[in-house]
């Protein structure tokens, strides 16, 4: 974290040895273990460090917008200047875990998910190992195999039994899916239509739809549907039935006002007052920073206009050495497995050792979660 010289009164990071300023020893001197990739090219090296198989095997991609299904990623966009991170799910529909400016912030999400990952694999392969092991046996005498044959008749018959009461609940939830409408794009009488999130069919007036003009380029409300001639497209935005959709619906104000924008973590400034956006809004005040609520609503719905990346200058004190900060951090790396953030001290040497990868081990992408959003 951040702190003040005992010499000249500048501020500098516990972590360094002197005062950049005015050269001073620091009294206060941090030592750290490893630390956490920042950008995508450490990332990319961390992979090699560890002995990872190759991306097409462990499906995460660094650096690249891979398009096909059953993908992790995450990559620099030069048209909007965001890093986004990205999971690809075994559809083919694409869940976005970030997308923003802050390329440290980007790639810990990738690197969090990519450890965890990681454990997952060598569980499994523990699991597979000692089953070799633990189950090797003499071979078996007549008489076993006829005890072996009776307990096999036995088991098929009781999943026989079991089979039918699993039958009937997947046909409910069949029928259940069958009265869905999917998110996604669609074409209704000819013109692409996009639905913003799965609704029920029986509930037609609850849809959310959206139409894409391709001469004007400009998106509408689309109202009247006909869940009837709907006909499903996909979920890539970027191309529909060969039109260049050049204009994202979440690039439309009237959406916006209805579905504020997650800014970027960063600074923003607003009038005099400078703001920083992570997990909700703080602003800087009295050489300090304390919670804040939205600076104004056209902050909520436009955050790019504000976002302002001069901001971490020297007479700032940088957020990132905050308790706010570091709280998130390690309030969440003790959270259960089922927490979203997967977070982990940055600085724990014992966690990060662990994930060098065997080579004798295998990577079975298949056992990974493809459905879920992240």
């Amino acid at each position: 974290m951040r702190i003040k010289c005992e010499y000249c009164g500048n501020y500098l990071s516990d972590t360094e040895e002197k005062c950049p300023n005015c050269m001073a020893p620091n009294e206060h001197l941090r030592r750290v273990g490893n630390q956490v990739p920042q950008t995508i090219e450490e990332l990319k090296n961390w992979y090699v460090e560890h002995n990872l198989p190759p991306e097409g095997v462990t499906r995460f991609f660094i650096g690249k917008d891979i398009q096909e299904p059953r993908a992790f990623g995450i990559y620099y966009d030069e048209k909007t200047g965001n890093y986004v991170v990205y999971k690809n799910k075994d559809s083919g529909e694409r869940a976005i875990r970030y997308e923003g400016k802050d390329e440290a912030y980007a790639v810990n999400e990738l690197y969090l998910k990519l450890k965890e990952e990681i454990l997952h694999q060598k569980d499994l392969n523990h699991s597979q190992n000692f089953g070799r092991v633990a189950f090797k046996k003499p071979a078996a005498t007549p008489h076993e195999k006829r005890r072996a044959r009776i307990i096999v008749l036995i088991l098929c018959l009781m999943a026989f039994f079991l089979s039918l009461n699993t039958l009937i609940p997947m046909l409910f939830i069949t029928a259940v899916n069958n009265n869905y409408q999917q998110a996604g794009y669609y074409e209704y009488q000819n013109h692409p239509y996009y639905l913003y999130e799965a609704c029920m069919k029986t509930n037609s007036a609850a849809c959310e739809w959206y139409h894409y003009n391709p001469d004007s380029n400009e998106w509408s409300k689309g109202e009247n549907v006909d869940l009837e001639e709907v006909k499903y497209v996909g979920s890539d935005w970027h191309q529909y039935l060969g039109i260049n959709i050049t204009k994202r619906l979440q690039d439309e104000d009237f959406f916006k006002e209805i579905h504020p924008p997650t800014p970027s973590t960063g600074y923003y400034k607003f009038g005099d007052k400078t703001y920083y956006y992570f997990h909700g809004w703080y602003l800087y005040n009295n050489d300090s920073w304390d919670k804040s609520s939205v600076p104004d609503h056209d902050v909520e719905i436009n955050p790019d206009r504000y976002y302002d990346s001069s901001s971490s200058r020297q007479d700032i004190y940088s957020f990132k050495d905050t308790n706010y900060y570091e709280d998130y951090y390690s309030s969440s790396s003790s959270s259960s497995d089922n927490d979203s953030s997967w977070s982990s001290s940055s600085n724990d040497d014992s966690w990060d050792s662990g994930s060098s990868w065997d080579s004798n081990d295998s990577w079975d992408s298949g056992s990974t979660d493809w459905d879920s959003d992240w």
